[in-house]
């Protein structure tokens, strides 16, 4: 585990060290040493009696000192009930960290027309496809194994996703609102009911545009977006959900021009990785990237500015997917996740 997340979920209470347990349970009592009263009654007088004026062990009333009352509250042992005070909370889950489901991949050929018939790599979980699926765009002049990572780490937590090559991102043939109307004919091809759109870079602009043309989306995720000719920001007001993860602004990514998505979309919410450059977004990258776009690395390394960036994603696309309530604890001010981010200094909000 890297070195950010596990003192992020050191600050959460649930990091687990050399493949052993929690080091310790934030969320239950101490083990009270008594009253000093001698016999551990309660009422302080040692004789044994329990002076309350009832003869009975009443549920919350504490004179049940051998913790053996089914339905006292107040041992710290007894979880008679899930929703009261003594029973910890559940640890919040590492989502950076592989998930549960096993994964299958599959490559097919999708006639798109207008000559675009790209190679989709498609994941899903082994115990069947989810009910919503995510389609992952790359960046300008890259292909979908640099993206395949992200399908593959969100696949382990139950989603379904597709990942292209888009026909349209090369030197010589570049166009983006095609390539988001690609992205809408692919979900179609593949006859998903609702949608979930992710991208990176050129590919997080195909993505919003996608979004916003597309009735059946409910959110789009952007990584490190760059927009072109102000068309992700025209597109931005009529997307669904937008989340934003953004990088150090560069050459790579035109000096973080996507941020603007953020502001014109109604319903928006954004976070910078401190530290991150545009390379740390795709999932395998390369030397082709990173000798033009890699950064500093002072206070994280990639592999914790990756992990950070992998529990945001899946939480959000969790959230978004009906899949697993985890959004607000990793996206909203006051969240468990997100509190402990901020802490750390791994991320700030836009």
């Amino acid at each position: 585990m890297s070195r950010s997340l596990t003192l992020v979920l050191l600050l959460l209470g649930c990091a687990e060290i050399d493949g052993e347990g929690p080091t310790h349970d934030v969320g239950s009592p101490a083990e009270d040493p008594g009253n000093g009263d001698g016999d551990g009654d309660g009422d302080g007088d040692g004789d044994g009696e329990n002076d309350d004026g009832d003869d009975t062990d009443q549920p919350d009333d504490g004179d049940d000192p051998d913790g053996d009352d089914p339905d006292d509250d107040d041992d710290p042992d007894d979880d008679d009930d899930p929703e009261d005070d003594d029973d910890p909370d559940e640890p919040l889950a590492d989502l950076s960290q592989t998930g549960s489901h096993g994964v299958t991949v599959t490559t097919r050929q999708v006639d798109l027309g207008g000559g675009c018939a790209p190679d989709v790599a498609i994941f899903d979980p082994a115990d069947g496809p989810s009910d919503t699926l995510a389609v992952l765009a790359h960046g300008f002049a890259r292909d979908g194994t640099h993206v395949e990572g992200h399908g593959y780490h969100l696949a382990s937590w139950g989603l379904s996703v597709a990942v292209p090559t888009l026909c349209h991102s090369s030197i010589w043939d570049t166009d983006h609102g095609q390539n988001a109307a690609d992205l809408v004919s692919l979900a179609d091809a593949l006859e998903a009911g609702s949608r979930l759109y992710i991208g990176h870079s050129a590919g997080g602009l195909a993505a919003v545009v996608a979004g916003a043309d597309d009735p059946d989306a409910v959110a789009v995720i952007t990584l490190d977006g760059v927009d072109a000719d102000g068309l992700g920001e025209a597109a931005a007001p009529d997307a669904p959900v937008l989340y934003g993860l953004l990088g150090e602004p560069g050459s790579c990514n035109s000096s973080g021009n996507g941020s603007a998505w953020f502001t014109a979309a109604p319903d928006a919410v954004a976070l910078s990785l401190t530290e991150a450059d545009h390379c740390d977004f795709e999932s395998d990258t390369d030397i082709m990237c990173t000798m033009l776009c890699t950064g500093s690395n002072n206070s994280f390394s990639d592999e914790e500015i990756s992990a950070t960036l992998r529990s945001l994603l899946t939480a959000a696309a969790l959230e978004e997917a009906q899949l697993d309530e985890v959004g607000e604890a990793w996206w909203a001010s006051g969240g468990e996740g997100y509190e402990a981010l901020l802490a750390t200094g791994a991320v700030e909000p836009l």
